[in-house]
């Protein structure tokens, strides 16, 4: 009698217990004679630990796995180790480790790997592996797993990774339909004669080291990482000394989806940086009394050490009254300035008030004779208590008086802070801002933020794209680049695309600059999927943001609303469609609780909680990402707890009833239907969970498409949700789960497979036909 079970996959990440991608066929070793007992209990393997080492120089990708399994039963066990080979990859060497000792393991190609798949779908009546039909396999014997022990498996293989209009991707099919890793982490090197412009994942957040033009580190660690989708990078490589490359996604029919991304060289000399001029503006408020005036001093005092010779600047601080460097105005960056500076700084003392509106025109007046690059460095941890407290005259007056055009970058420390009033300032006047958590520190986290903005390369840039059709671009206003960053642009563009010559003008120490690139844009791709779902997580961002700073509107709700269904973006507004909409499919929700059901396979939530958040996986950039670019929330640490907290992938604040109150002044806006409508759900959730304990996600992003699932435990497309696709849904071919006519269907239509890992209830749209897999 055997056991099955799905592990992780090949590439960058991995998942730990029950995942659904590596697999594990599971048995008891026994003595000769001995008979096994009937209903004996056994437990899965539990996937422990799995660290992944890339290097890639070049194009030629080595992969380094190492993965821990552990044997919860109380006899030994022994197995057949699966691995699913990512897409496209041709193997030039292969060594296999199990316990130090070298294994054969060998490679099957895709006939032979589809047969050991379905048949291990058809056993196990699980779908979670359906998505690597199709793929290459490494099969392995594995003996002994160690009653409640470990085995430890070790790969390592070589393959090229193919270039693609100076685009080189490097894929991990992680991906598990819902599995949990214990313990994941990777390292990835990057090194190329060409240097490297832009590195990115569209699927993970990670963290990027620059060592220089030629070589990059890539780090991506996590406990407990729910693997939802596979990882990939993607990074370009050019000889200019800006470099900018385009990814698209397309569909015949549809518009397409686009991320352009710039990056300028990381070695730029003294003389390619713009001279700046720069007021610091430092709250010394009695709330920033201890330690956290301590560190805000010495924050300060290292941006004060990071400016050079060419730049002005000046310090002011503020508390109930404001004091200022020189009364004067800028004073020059020399050794005798920043001493002067530094002599001050020290003398910095926490108490009294905190008067935002005239620290703010203390600074723009020192500044409104500055030209060039003039930006202003803002940090309060409170709310203002002094002066004016209005948010939105506060917003006006800086408007008013910022007569230079500065940049204003804000820094918020702790939790009682008025994120709307912060958020607005740097929105409104092109800088970006960045929060400090209370159990942060606040030297390390400014110095970090300063590092990003301290390089200034090129200002005011403008796009042109040579004649294509573009729309709902983000940012709206493209920020500023800085040395060692990168810029990325999502839009949508109409037409077939093709050959285009895009120009990017921007201002290099006050002088314009232009630059004209060659770039395709495609008339059909669909291998970057996660571009559109990229995309519609900054737009509907934009679209709260506008919410959540000048009120509520039918129009903009609206828009949320059939935007953040069709890609799956959990919002305040779209919380609800989680669930069925209407009043009776609530009715029923009640009368299953009231009755006791939840606890079992048959409850109103197939025995499982639903937990409202958004799909895993979310996308990360190289520091500073994008969504920090277009000014959303640093992404280092924590928001204020009053602040509604973006993801790593862009997606806005969600606003709560507060944040629309406060983002209308004096007019409280009403909370909505939907707001009303997400409560009671919380309510029945939480109902739920009393009932049961166990947790599911209910959306799930799968490709370019998103997933409901219904309180029958079936998961259904977003686009087949709405009463206008009921008549499709009516009309759906059905097909029952694990049939002959299911396999021949994935026969037909492979593309199903990463569809249907999602169980075994499923609503889908493929080419024109509606699909119902039921059991």
């Amino acid at each position: 009698m055997k056991r099955f079970l799905a592990l992780s996959t090949l590439g960058l990440l991995a998942l730990p217990f029950a995942a659904r991608s590596q697999t594990m066929e599971l048995s008891r070793r026994r003595p000769v004679g001995e008979v096994a007992p009937p209903n004996e209990p056994r437990g899965g393997v539990q996937f422990k630990h799995l660290h992944v080492k890339v290097a890639v120089e070049d194009q030629v990708s080595t992969t380094e796995v190492d993965q821990t399994f552990h044997n919860p039963n109380d006899w030994i066990a022994e197995g057949t180790y699966l691995f699913p080979l990512p897409e496209g990859t041709s193997i030039s060497n292969f060594t296999m480790f199990m316990g130090g000792q070298q294994v054969k393991g060998e490679v099957l190609d895709s006939d032979k790997a589809r047969a050991i798949y379905q048949a291990i779908v058809r056993q196990r009546q699980d779908p979670g592996l359906l998505e690597f039909v199709g793929h290459r396999l490494i099969r392995a014997s594995v003996f002994p797993i160690p009653a409640r022990g470990d085995v430890r498996i070790t790969l390592k293989f070589t393959r090229v990774l193919a270039a693609d209009a100076g685009w080189f991707d490097y894929e991990y099919p992680l991906s598990s339909a819902g599995a949990r890793i214990g313990e994941v982490g990777f390292d990835l090197s990057l090194k190329s004669q060409t240097p490297i412009k832009v590195v990115t994942s569209p699927s993970h957040a990670i963290a990027v080291d620059r060592k220089s033009d030629r070589e990059v580190h890539v780090r991506y660690e996590k406990k407990g990482l729910d693997a939802e989708r596979s990882f990939n990078l993607s990074y370009s490589t050019s000889e200019k000394d800006l470099g900018l490359h385009v990814l698209a996604h397309r569909k015949t029919g549809d518009d397409g989806t686009f991320m352009l991304a710039i990056a300028p060289k990381l070695e730029v000399r003294p003389e390619e940086i713009q001279p700046r001029h720069i007021a610091f503006v430092v709250d010394t408020s009695g709330s920033m009394s201890g330690p956290k005036m301590e560190q805000a001093k010495a924050a300060i005092t290292y941006c004060v050490s990071r400016l050079t010779e060419r730049d002005r600047f000046s310090v002011i601080r503020f508390s109930t009254e404001v004091e200022p460097l020189d009364p004067k105005g800028l004073i020059a960056a020399d050794a005798a300035g920043k001493k002067r500076a530094l002599d001050f700084i020290a003398g910095f003392e926490a108490a009294g008030g905190t008067n935002i509106d005239e620290s703010l025109a203390a600074a723009l007046e020192q500044l409104k004779r500055a030209d060039g690059l003039v930006e202003v460095v803002f940090m309060t941890d409170g709310k203002p208590t002094i002066g004016e407290r209005d948010a939105n005259r506060i917003l006006a007056n800086v408007a008013k008086l910022n007569s230079a055009k500065a940049r204003i970058f804000c820094l918020g420390v702790g939790s009682d802070l008025n994120t709307h009033l912060l958020d607005g300032i740097s929105d409104a006047h092109r800088g970006q801002r960045a929060y400090v958590a209370d159990d942060e520190s606040i030297e390390v986290k400014v110095s970090r933020f300063y590092d990003k903005i301290a390089s200034p390369v090129l200002t005011d840039l403008a796009l042109d794209f040579g004649g294509l059709e573009t729309k709902s671009l983000f940012p709206h206003q493209l920020p500023d680049l800085f040395r060692g960053g990168q810029l990325l642009v999502f839009g949508r563009y109409k037409g077939e695309g093709g050959a285009r010559a895009i120009t990017l003008t921007g201002k290099l120490d006050g002088k314009e600059q232009k630059f004209v690139f060659e770039t395709t844009f495609p008339a059909e791709e669909t291998r970057h999927h996660d571009l559109p779902r990229l995309w519609a997580q900054r737009k509907v961002g934009h679209l709260l943001d506008q919410i959540r700073l000048h009120g509520e509107s039918d129009e903009l709700k609206t828009e949320v609303i059939a935007l953040a269904s069709k890609h799956g973006i959990v919002t305040p507004y779209t919380s609800a469609l989680v669930l069925e909409d209407d009043a009776q499919q609530h009715a029923q929700i009640r009368d299953r609780l009231a009755a006791g059901e939840g606890a079992g396979a048959g409850g109103a939530f197939g025995g499982r909680r639903l937990r409202e958040v958004p799909p895993s996986g979310d996308p990360g950039v190289e520091a500073p990402r994008q969504d920090q670019a277009a000014g959303k929330s640093d992404g280092d640490g924590k928001r204020p707890s009053d602040a509604p907290a973006p993801p790593a992938s862009g997606v806005a604040p969600a606003p709560k009833p507060g944040d629309l109150r406060e983002a209308s002044g004096d007019k409280a806006v009403e909370t909505s239907n939907e707001l009303k409508k997400m409560k009671e759900l919380e309510s029945l959730e939480e109902a739920t969970r009393r009932k049961d304990g166990g947790e599911q996600q209910a959306i799930k992003q799968v490709g370019d498409r998103a997933f409901y699932l219904d309180v029958d435990g079936c998961w259904i497309e977003s686009s087949l949700k709405g009463a206008d696709a009921q008549e499709k849904v009516k009309a759906a071919t059905v097909v029952k789960t694990f049939s002959d006519e299911y396999f021949a269907l994935l026969e037909k239509e492979p593309e199903l497979g990463r569809y249907l890992k999602l169980g075994k209830k499923l609503v889908v749209e493929i080419k024109g036909t509606v699909y119902r897999f039921d059991e």
